[in-house]
């Protein structure tokens, strides 16, 4: 609480009438022998999918929660692989997947005395026994507050009964709801406390946050235990995020930092990512099915800005996490300490400007390290990888992030500061202090199975343009980027050689990538 009430007062100190007020320099404290609240869970979730991306891809993300819409053969198959992951199933995902007409608000179950929608929960829970594909929390209806036609006590009414229905068949099993579009703590409550008279407590409440303000989830958050501390009956029912990011900025690195900051801030217990329509100037998808709420491209394949925003968080989530203070509550920070190897690792991001594609101005910021562990008046290693936002409204792919420092940083006693200079409004930056080489974020080890791809080779490089591509065997699709992230060259691949004519174009760093559905793999290429 006092954490949240000292953010708080930065938020009003440094915001009004919705104009931040920035210092010359920001400046963050990385206290790096204190350790992070322990209670503090780790926030990478996601919402449904299938099969259709690229597994080693997003296994990398090290998801801890899925919520998904219970497609057997897709769905849960894909995200068994990761053991420890925490499964959602939506019900009501599934009962239109497999009933309705595409909109929820059509869906009235209790026109037939909820005789269908009884059976459908049956089956499906039954299914999750017969099939070993087990269930951690089921929801009942999302979004009830914006896409359920019917009366609160039609609403209340569903709920009693597949809860009746699900713990007749599984008396462990688990519930979550409301699942309300926004936080609003008398609706809230309503849901509670109507249940908590039919004799129910679902073992976990959610809701969704979206808007420009992650900062004010600390508040929702504290202002739902305070009420639940005076309801000593419901127990301590878990708190899940079901969805997060607003569609104006949940592309942007430095926002989608932001959410996670927050999120940890208040000791959650899940946070899933939303997804929205995307568009990549001649495409739109919904990324609920493709590019993974926001980490790929349409494809399922190509990384976006936000999957190394989120892969380096996944990287984050070391043994000790430490402690940080910033001056700013719009510009946040993570680190993270490992005394195997001696590693630092520190995550910087800024959020500003609520809409992708523009940005507020930039600063100077500082990242002071005090208290150093492994060496008083030392130099050591330091690399400083910049992960950019997206200067376009619309999304664009990025192949790795961009190293802009590598060399030493040398502490004075037990304390160094990094100057982040010219930093821009919604990048984000990873610091290593001491790196082990393969901790570096780097397009040629994304793939996790990195011999799939030690046969290909590149030649001439450097060249004039023209180059050949030999040891293609397994992949199917090639396209090249310049610096900027611009596809200068795409094909579909149909042997294991390739020759590429890139001329006219201009001299540069450009970037090879080969996919498949199995893996992807990326090599540098120099024009000269």
């Amino acid at each position: 609480m006092k954490r949240f009430l000292i953010g708080f007062g930065l938020f009003i100190f440094f915001f009004w009438r919705g104009t931040f007020i920035f210092s010359q320099t920001e400046s963050i404290i990385v206290v790096a022998d204190q350790q992070m609240d322990t209670n503090m869970t780790f926030m990478q979730g996601f919402i449904n999918g299938g099969a259709q991306y690229n597994l080693p891809l997003a296994q990398h993300l090290k998801p801890a929660s899925w919520l998904f819409g219970w497609d057997v053969q897709a769905d849960y198959d894909y995200i068994t692989p990761v053991a420890t992951l925490k499964k959602t199933a939506s019900i009501y995902s599934a009962y239109m997947n497999t009933f309705g007409p595409g909109d929820p608000m059509l869906l009235q179950p209790w026109t037939d005395g909820y005789v269908q929608w009884d059976a459908f929960v049956n089956n499906m829970v039954n299914l999750s026994i017969s099939t070993s594909r087990p269930v951690d929390f089921w929801s009942v209806w999302g979004e009830p507050d914006a896409s359920f036609s019917g009366t609160p006590a039609q609403y209340i009414e569903l709920f009693r009964r597949t809860d009746n229905i699900i713990h007749s068949i599984d008396p462990a099993a688990k519930m979550v709801g409301p699942d309300f579009i926004n936080f609003g703590i008398g609706e809230l409550l309503f849901f509670i406390d109507t249940l908590d008279y039919l004799g129910i407590h679902p073992a976990a409440i959610s809701w969704h946050e979206f808007g420009n303000f992650p900062e004010l989830i600390p508040g929702h958050v504290q202002t739902f235990r305070d009420s639940i501390a005076v309801r000593p009956l419901l127990g301590d029912p878990e708190i899940h995020i079901q969805e997060y990011g607003d569609p104006n900025n949940r592309l942007v690195p430095g926002w989608s930092l932001g959410w996670l900051y927050y999120f940890e801030q208040a000791e959650i217990d899940w946070a899933s990512r939303a997804c929205f329509n995307e568009y990549d100037g001649i495409n739109t998808w919904d990324d609920c099915w493709d590019g993974l709420s926001g980490m790929f491209m349409m494809d399922g394949v190509t990384p976006q800005p936000l999957y190394w925003l989120h892969r380096a968080y996944a990287e984050l989530n070391q043994p000790m996490r430490l402690e940080i203070y910033s001056d700013q509550p719009r510009t946040v920070s993570m680190a993270s300490k490992n005394d195997l190897n001696q590693e630092m690792k520190v995550i910087v991001g800024r959020y500003y400007s609520a809409i992708q594609g523009t940005q507020n101005a930039s600063a100077d910021v500082q990242v002071k390290i005090r208290h150093y562990p492994y060496g008083n008046n030392s130099t050591q290693t330091m690399v400083i990888q910049k992960i950019p936002a997206q200067t376009v409204a619309y999304t664009t792919p990025l192949s790795g992030p961009v190293t802009v420092f590598s060399g030493n940083i040398t502490f004075v006693g037990d304390s160094a500061t990094v100057a982040l200079n010219s930093f821009a409004d919604g990048d984000a930056y990873v610091i290593y202090i001491n790196p082990d080489p393969s901790s570096i974020l780097a397009t040629e080890n994304i793939s996790g199975n990195e011999t799939n791809g030690s046969k290909i080779q590149v030649y001439p490089n450097p060249t004039n343009g023209e180059i050949s591509l030999d040891g293609l065997d397994g992949f199917d699709h090639v396209s090249i980027m310049n610096a900027l992230g611009e596809i200068v060259y795409e094909s579909a691949i149909h042997s294991t050689q390739m020759l590429i004519t890139l001329s006219p174009n201009t001299t540069g760093l450009y970037t090879i990538n080969l996919s498949s559905k199995e893996r992807y793999v990326s090599r540098k290429l120099i024009i000269e």
